[in-house]
Formats: structure tokens, C-alpha cells, sequence
């Protein structure tokens, strides 16, 4: 493939993200599929690993999702005995969730999957590094739209 080139090089290079992104979801998904959770549900199992007791509502900030999308994804890891949601005595609409041990143990498992896929496509360690620096400068210049 040629360098991007010309006046729509921000379009082409969106286009080439978007691409990536289908590519790498279809990885993970086929990976994910032998733990019985779909990305999405793992993206939010990976937020309460990293944040326990977060609320739905801070939790789809996170994934920018909408609110009925994320009750749903709740609804669906908490039918799976994944996590559990908690009461705030000040506030009795906010319910923090927290995984359980069966969550803990899936996203463990979940991330070993992704991890060893992951390796078996040998993108150099230097490509990555020079590309998660530049997505982060890209999330950050995006975010503030």
C-alpha cells in the first residue's frame, strides 16, 4: 500500500482507521467468542476491572455509548453472573457495580486470549509504541469535539 497523499489525506487516513478497527473487532470477536462475551461486554468488564464500584452513567462515558446501550450491556454481564451491583445509601439511584469472582476470572482469561492472538500477528514493538503515541494525540484532538 502507497503513503497517503494529496488533499484528502485526514479522510483517507479516517478511512484507513475504520478499516483497522473492523479488522482488529473481528480478531477479538472470534477470539471472544469461546469466553461467551461479546466485545462490547468485555470493554465493559475491562472498565470495572480498572475502576471497581463505577456506575452505569460513568461507565458509558467511557465506552461513548448511550444509555439504553449500556443497560443493556449491564443487564447482560449481570445475567451472566459477571458482576454485581451494589447501593449508594446518599443516593439510591446510583447503583456502583463491581466484578464478581466469576468476572474477575473471565476477564483474566478474556485478556490471556487477546493477548496471545494479538502476539501471533508480530507487529514490531517500535510500530506500536510510534502508534499508540499517535493515537493517543489523535483521541486527545477528537475528544475535544
Amino acid at each position: 500500500m502507497s503513503q497517503l497523499q494529496g488533499p484528502y489525506l485526514d479522510e483517507q487516513v479516517f478511512l484507513l482507521l475504520s478499516q483497522n478497527f473492523s479488522l482488529c473487532k473481528k480478531i477479538v470477536d472470534r477470539e471472544l467468542r469461546t469466553t461467551g462475551v461479546t466485545l462490547a461486554e468485555y470493554s465493559l468488564l475491562r472498565i470495572l476491572q480498572n475502576t471497581p464500584s463505577i456506575t452505569a452513567s460513568s461507565a458509558r462515558k467511557r465506552l461513548f455509548t448511550s444509555a439504553p446501550s449500556i443497560a443493556q450491556l449491564v443487564k447482560s454481564i449481570e445475567r451472566k453472573d459477571l458482576i454485581q451491583r451494589g447501593s449508594d445509601r446518599r443516593d439510591v439511584r446510583r447503583q456502583p457495580m463491581t466484578l464478581t469472582k466469576k468476572g474477575e476470572a473471565l476477564v483474566t482469561d478474556a485478556r490471556r486470549i487477546i493477548q496471545r492472538s494479538l502476539r501471533r500477528l508480530t507487529i514490531p514493538e517500535k510500530l506500536l509504541q510510534a502508534l499508540q503515541s499517535n493515537l493517543f494525540s489523535l483521541f486527545s484532538s477528537l475528544s475535544s469535539l
